[in-house]
């Protein structure tokens, strides 16, 4: 897999796959590359070969809605649909400085707590998003406890500044945070998320509304 630094991002950057085998998870190899934003990983258990697509880790959460826009979780979608079983990871940033190793640990002991029980089946799309790991708070580091949960389907709250181009014209700047919503329900990922819960929702590409399908069936 070719991905870009997003420090870098005008450079494709090549990540080796990481070996996962039971005995050893990977957890230093996840720490290595915690700032590619996809990378690969694959199992040799059983003596088979069974690769899992990771793309991450993306330096802002993609909980809620966010899904729907984040190239993170498109890049682990995409992966899904394929028929390679996907994670995708990213961690909450605020106003401290965040520690992106930290993260990292916190994503790969999660990883390697969900792939105990085997490899994902075909097409499934795990999205993991890491809370706010800041320097400035002594705990960042301390172990945190992974909940799975759905994504909250409230919209964002959207905010624009007024702008002047060097041409004279007005425009609209979106200066929003992209993690305010206008509601946040009772147990969702981003109400987890802001708790400073590691949340894990299994996602699927198929956007059908199974049950409008009838109602929409009778007015054709």
């Amino acid at each position: 897999w070719w991905c870009a630094d997003r420090r870098h991002s005008r450079e494709p950057r090549c990540a080796r796959g990481v070996r996962w085998t039971r005995q050893q998870p990977g957890l230093s190899a996840m720490r290595r590359l915690y700032c590619a934003t996809t990378v690969t990983v694959s199992s040799t258990s059983s003596g088979q070969s069974n690769d899992t697509a990771g793309s991450g880790m993306n330096m802002g959460a993609n909980a809620g809605i966010n899904v729907i826009y984040s190239g993170t979780v498109a890049a682990a979608i995409e992966a899904a649909f394929l028929g390679l079983p996907s994670i995708a990871v990213s961690m909450h940033l605020h106003r401290g400085t965040p520690d992106y190793r930290v993260g990292a640990a916190h994503a790969a002991r999660t990883i390697a707590h969900l792939l105990r029980g085997g490899f994902p089946d075909p097409h499934t799309c795990l999205n993991i998003n890491i809370p706010r790991c800041e320097t400035e708070d002594p705990t960042h580091a301390d172990p945190i406890d992974p909940l799975v949960c759905r994504m909250n389907t409230h919209g964002l709250v959207d905010r624009y500044e007024k702008r002047t181009s060097p041409s004279g014209d007005d425009y609209y700047w979106p200066n929003a945070d992209g993690m305010e919503f206008r509601s946040a329900d009772d147990g969702t990922d981003v109400e987890r998320l802001f708790e400073r819960c590691i949340t894990v929702t299994p996602l699927r590409y198929d956007l059908t509304d199974d049950a409008a399908l009838e109602r929409w069936r009778s007015r054709v």
